[in-house]
């Protein structure tokens, strides 16, 4: 990992944050509608066939819905080539991808938390409100004096952040 690596993940750690986040919720609203569509199709199968009024009896029709909806679920080919069940596929396949892609954004996330936690608590302060939140540095010398009740340059705080980074790359390589 290079140094422009490491500056490149603070810069990008909220909106990580966020995404991980965002997957998450996305992927309750997919199980949610994967249980949805569980549902449907169950309620179709107990749900008795439309009935042909010519007068004709019928064999092999079992009048429990009961009965049918686990004559139905028995037969599992009928599940494999219905509707609900390829709508639960591409659902599937969306799930995985997500969860793909939020496994790749924690781990960037826990690489940016340790370093952050591995430096004093100005220094840290420093990184967060540059790298991570973007801030300039007027700003972050103002929220300095009032944090920490002390005037700081820009310089110097630009140097604290150097030092910062030459932590951070210490753990890094």
């Amino acid at each position: 990992m290079t140094q422009k690596q490491v500056i490149a993940m603070l810069r990008e750690h909220r909106g990580c944050v966020g995404r991980c986040g965002h997957i998450d919720a996305e992927i309750l609203r997919l199980q949610r509608a994967i249980r949805a569509a569980r549902a449907q199709y169950e309620l179709d199968l107990a749900a008795p066939p439309m009935s042909r009024l010519d007068g004709m009896p019928r064999s092999g029709f079992s009048g429990s819905p009961t009965e049918r909806a686990a004559m139905a679920m028995a037969d599992e080919r009928r599940f494999e080539e219905s509707e609900a069940r390829e709508i639960i596929r591409r659902l599937e396949v969306e799930i995985a991808r997500l969860q793909a892609e939020r496994e790749e954004l924690a781990l960037w996330i826990q690489y940016v938390d340790s370093w952050l936690a591995g430096l004093p608590d100005q220094e840290r302060w420093v990184i967060e409100r540059h790298l991570v939140d973007g801030e300039i540095w007027h700003e972050i010398g103002l929220q300095y004096r009032d944090r920490f009740c002390d005037d700081i340059s820009r310089d110097r705080l630009k140097r604290m952040q150097q030092r910062a980074l030459d932590r951070i790359w210490a753990m890094v390589s």
